[in-house]
């Protein structure tokens, strides 16, 4: 039985002292950065710098694939079934990171278990928008009309499943709208169907074509730098709502913790440059940052905080 300890013991600070220097060696190769989403929208384009920004720090190639579907889902299979060695790494938003777990009926992933949370990279909150004439000047007025006109009203959302779908739940559930709600293939489609009148409002995540908009609100917190005269949700005192999407960098799980730490550090300092910030400041986003550990507590308060407003929307997908 000693001899058996022994042996165990020894086996594992042999693993432990190989899994060292290749950490260290670490990267002697290209790193795929896969997005869980298409090319060319918000998110991809803060992947892209991130991307840039690892190669500088690291020498070497990032190479982003963009591999959208299954609401990220398609992105966190490929890199879940990827070696944890540092080069298969996933630009995951809060869908693929959390909440696919309460949307999907038949996920075949656990966020929880089966993704190593690196480090968040920011968060972009959703705008309430109303079509032009509307004749509405702010939320309470929108509340008022929308409940003298109960169950007449339109509200458009970004997609099953999306943050934007859950938003507008969350808001009809809280203020006692009841409306129709409409769900759009992304973000473009619902913004130009509120600028065109042929739905009455909708929750798309902030991007800046959103700033031609009738906003009334914003569902952050604290009111962000590209709508300085926007109030928050609730500023105006009609709803408890906070809601948004954020993403930040993830890999398989059992990531080495030195190869996490590496890239924690280097995008950490990255978000605190003044380029960052500008960027930032464009999108209406705002930099998030921290040790890995806070990426997934964010996600677990996620996953308890939606479960309840998921749940009773009745927000699933096959």
């Amino acid at each position: 039985m000693r001899k058996t300890i022994l042996r165990c013991i020894f086996a594992t600070l042999l693993s432990a002292g190989a899994a060292v220097p290749a950490a260290a060696q670490w990267p002697t190769r290209p790193i795929t950065l896969t997005v869980a989403f298409a090319a060319g929208g918000v998110t991809d384009g803060v992947a892209r710098k991130i991307a840039i920004e690892l190669g500088k720090k690291l020498s070497g190639d990032v190479v982003v694939e963009n591999k959208g579907g299954a609401g990220g889902g398609l992105a966190a299979m490929a890199v879940i079934r990827s070696a944890a060695d540092g080069y298969s790494l996933l630009f995951a938003s809060s869908g693929p990171a959390a909440l696919n777990k309460l949307i999907y009926k038949k996920l075949a992933y656990d966020p929880q278990k089966d993704l190593t949370p690196i480090v968040l990279v920011g968060f972009i909150p959703q705008v309430i928008a109303a079509k032009p004439t509307l004749p509405v000047n702010n939320l309470k007025e929108f509340v008022e009309y929308a409940k003298k006109h109960q169950g007449k009203m339109t509200f458009g959302n970004s997609g099953i499943g999306t943050t934007s779908q859950i938003a507008a739940a969350w808001f009809s559930h809280d203020t006692g709208i009841q409306a129709t709600h409409v769900a759009y293939r992304g973000t473009a489609p619902l913004v130009n169907d509120v600028m065109g009148g042929q739905i009455d409002a909708g929750f798309p995540g902030f991007f800046p074509q959103t700033t031609s908009l009738k906003l009334l609100a914003v569902t952050s917190d604290k009111r962000i730098e590209a709508l300085p005269d926007v109030p928050t949700v609730k500023e105006t005192g009609v709803a408890d709502l906070t809601s948004g999407l954020w993403f930040g960098l993830m890999g398989p799980a059992n990531l080495p913790r030195p190869i996490v730490d590496r890239i924690n550090k280097i995008v950490n300092d990255y978000l605190a440059t003044d380029e960052a910030k500008t960027i930032a400041r464009t999108l209406g986003m705002r930099i998030l940052g921290g040790t890995p550990e806070d990426m997934r507590d964010l996600a677990a308060n996620e996953i308890k905080r939606l479960r309840p407003i998921v749940e009773e929307a009745k927000i699933s997908v096959d």
